[in-house]
């Protein structure tokens, strides 16, 4: 589960289910609105996919308008393809995140202060 502290209040991962061929978290939070250029990012080696538990989650997936996917409903992203989940605009939301590695790569676009470097 990703939950946030008072003195953080970026998530702490809490991994659900964890083997060699399987993972799941549980993300649970509070509204957020993502700057309008954010893509998020993209996983070379899997897809992933999302059951939603609570609320409304809000998704940027590669070229697809921004949607709000609803509770029961289950959103998946092919490997290889942006994308960009956050909670939506109900009061608190959930959503149980699935793909098939551990410890599986984030890869994000480059940020202007790190090509200054």
């Amino acid at each position: 589960m990703l939950t946030s502290t008072p003195s953080s209040p970026a998530p702490i991962p809490r991994r659900f289910i964890a083997d060699d061929r399987a993972v799941a978290n549980i993300i649970r939070g509070k509204p957020q609105q993502p700057g309008p250029n954010d893509k998020g990012h993209f996983h070379l080696e899997s897809s992933e996919f999302w059951f939603i538990l609570e609320g409304q989650i809000r998704y940027r997936i590669g070229s697809l308008p921004v949607f709000l996917a609803d509770q029961g409903d289950i959103v998946y992203v092919p490997k290889q393809t942006w994308h960009l989940a956050s909670h939506g605009p109900t009061p608190m939301s959930t959503r149980l995140a699935m793909n098939g590695y551990q410890d599986l790569l984030h890869n994000w676009e480059p940020t202007e202060e790190s090509t200054r470097r």
